[in-house]
């Protein structure tokens, strides 16, 4: 059986239902302390007029979920002489949000999520002879393509392998997405190095938004 009470204004207080307006808390006591997982709110679940608790530690979840991932390829990729071409990734360290396919344009990280991304590649070179070595990021969307970071080595003796990284922050409507492209200028073919934590790999963290 429900209750009805009314405060000190003669508002009326239902266990059925009491509008938000008659809530009045500027005279609670602060809590004195910094929030914590624990820490208890009301809200409206799904705007539906059904109020549940949910714990401090949800929020963090939907205010900065984890959307990022890492990919790379299990076996080495073989670059042409002065080709910029897109490597592939056919394996994933982690994708928490649909970002990249192992089967399907397996080149790109397609942003499912808008926001404002670090986007991050490195690419590891087999030994070779004299020779410029580019590694971009090139961002398609909408509008066109355009490359968003690009790092230039000149290598001027015969050396072992060589690591080459760049990265960039830049804001990504939903579909956009960014390739990881290499080239160089040895004259034959050079190769890339597949590992999976420290060779030629492609990533995207969301940092806002």
């Amino acid at each position: 059986m429900g209750w009805t009470f009314y405060n000190s204004n003669g508002q009326r207080l239902s266990s059925a239902a009491t509008n938000i307006s008659v809530l009045d808390i500027d005279g609670a006591t602060d809590i004195g302390a910094a929030i914590v997982d624990a820490d208890l709110f009301i809200i409206d679940d799904g705007a539906g007029g059904t109020n549940r608790k949910t714990t401090a530690s949800r929020l963090k979840t939907y205010t900065s979920p984890d959307i990022s991932c890492r990919v790379y390829n299990s076996g080495n990729q073989t670059i042409s002489n002065a080709t910029w071409t897109d490597l592939t990734f056919d394996s994933e360290l982690y994708d928490t949000d649909t970002m990249h396919d192992t089967s399907s344009n397996t080149n790109r990280i397609t942003f499912t999520t808008a926001g404002v991304y670090v986007v991050s590649a490195h690419v590891y070179w087999t030994a070779g002879t004299t020779s410029d070595r580019f590694v971009a990021i090139q961002h398609t969307q909408t509008s066109g393509t355009t490359y968003i970071a690009v790092q230039h080595a000149s290598v001027t003796a015969v050396i072992g392998g060589m690591e080459m990284s760049v990265a960039a922050v830049a804001k990504f409507a939903a579909s956009d997405y960014v390739t990881m492209q290499v080239t160089h200028n040895q004259g034959s073919n050079l190769d890339t190095i597949a590992t999976a934590h420290y060779g030629s790999y492609f990533g995207a963290a969301k940092i806002l938004g």
